[in-house]
């Protein structure tokens, strides 16, 4: 966390979040809302399409592992279940998932067109390269077997809904050991957005069929570095007056837990959507 001697910012770093989050739960007009529902219904369909392909995949590679056959990396498996005619490879062999070719296509603005599966930290680029990269490590370890195999994949599923909700609300980078960038960074309305999606992915897929509960919510997410920070630090009192000069961290938490209330009775609600489906 960023020390009271530096250097204090302009502004602090929440107002924004603050400003669009608002609106987000509390749209001023029906056009708003209706167009905040569009684009969630949009983001939910596409990540749902990317993590059922995921799964399909583990459940090959859990198979696989049952049988003693030596299990191949993730993305072998995945060749076999995404529909052939989106999968690319390149000269050098480097494999990428398409997603051109919907017949019942998402938004025209959701301009993302490919998926990677990568080793190292999970990323979306909608600006300039169109991409997704998903973090494979905790389904390719070495010593994975199907029952840790299905469990991990829950932790992909929860990279593949923040990710996915980068492209319609950008993120912010930080530099690791700046905690004032870390602190821009978690602060930030996309990555608010994007992990409070996360953490109501976790939350439906643990308790699908039970309301929302604050209590189990915090302890799903303190199970993660954002969680630990939103629902461990951000409640320090002492923590809260150290830097209450940088953004109101108490506000933060109240917000990203408005937030995830609301994604998670939404995506209960979304489950009833159309899948999206290639063109034959």
């Amino acid at each position: 966390m960023p020390t009271p001697e530096q250097k204090k910012p302009a502004i602090k770093f929440d107002e924004a979040a603050k400003t669009s989050i608002e609106n987000w739960l509390n749209p001023k007009s029906k056009e708003e809302h209706e167009e905040s529902q569009r684009k969630d219904k949009d983001l939910f369909r596409f990540a749902r399409y990317i993590r059922e392909h995921f799964e399909m995949a583990i459940e090959l590679k859990a198979t696989d592992i049952l049988a003693g056959k030596p299990p191949r990396q993730i993305e072998e498996y995945l060749q076999e279940v995404w529909p052939k005619k989106l999968v690319e490879i390149d000269k050098d062999g480097a494999v990428s998932f398409t997603f051109d070719g919907f017949s019942n296509t998402v938004s025209d603005d959701l301009s993302v067109q490919q998926l990677h599966c990568i080793t190292g930290q999970s990323s979306c680029n909608s600006n300039f390269f169109n991409f997704i990269s998903i973090n494979t490590e905790p389904i390719d370890s070495e010593d994975i077997d199907a029952d840790k195999l299905r469990k991990a994949m829950k932790r992909v599923a929860v990279d593949i809904t923040h990710e996915v909700e980068h492209c319609f609300y950008p993120g912010k980078d930080y530099t690791s050991g700046d905690k004032i960038s870390l602190l821009k960074y978690l602060s930030n309305r996309g990555e608010m957005r994007a992990h409070a999606k996360g953490f109501a992915r976790a939350y439906v897929d643990n308790f699908p069929s039970e309301k929302f509960d604050y209590g189990k919510l915090k302890a799903l997410a303190l199970q993660t570095p954002a969680g630990q920070n939103y629902f461990g630090s951000f409640l320090d009192p002492k923590k809260q007056q150290l830097y209450r000069e940088y953004c109101d961290l108490q506000s933060l938490h109240d917000m990203m837990v408005a937030l995830v209330r609301k994604f998670t009775e939404d995506f209960r609600a979304f489950e009833a959507l159309p899948p999206l489906t290639t063109k034959q």
